[in-house]
């Protein structure tokens, strides 16, 4: 991250580095998704909160960065349990696409709602418990969509 602050990077090029220190690379499909959903979450936070020093977050910033990292990873994993079934001809793509929209907004409200939760009890969450929310969050989603998918 010296190195980083020396050459004054761009926000992607941070974006970057920074996932790279926290995912290496590996190749996996967990792995692939964990970068993504961090990159993701990590250009999320630079337009939330255009001020934000990405080699420098507050408190606030890292649990909102958490909460948009959780959010889309659990929506990768929720479009990895239920691509094959919205391929098949039982849906038409405008039906696919509102109900996973759809899903998609119930499922990071649902990441938000037990984040705060979690905040509210413990200022430091462990993997397990970022874990338990990603898993909670995806099986609640499930069962709610149940009779739509």
């Amino acid at each position: 991250m010296d190195t980083l602050r020396a050459t004054s990077p761009s926000a992607q090029t941070v974006i970057d580095a920074i996932v790279a220190q926290i995912i290496p690379e590996g190749g996996s499909v967990d792995e692939e998704s964990a970068k993504d959903s961090m990159a993701q979450a990590l250009s999320e936070l630079t337009v939330l909160d255009p001020d934000v020093d990405l080699l420098a977050l507050q408190d606030p910033q890292i649990w909102t960065l958490m909460q948009l990292y959780l959010g889309h990873e659990a929506c990768n994993r929720m479009y990895a349990d239920i691509g094959q079934l919205f391929e098949s001809a039982r849906f038409s793509p405008s039906t696919i696409v509102q109900r996973t929209n759809e899903m998609r907004s119930f499922l990071k409200n649902s990441v938000a709602a037990q984040l705060e939760t979690i905040r509210d009890a413990t200022p430091n969450p462990t993997r397990q418990q970022l874990e338990t929310v990603l898993r909670e969050a995806v099986q609640t989603t499930f069962m709610v969509f149940e009779d739509s998918i």
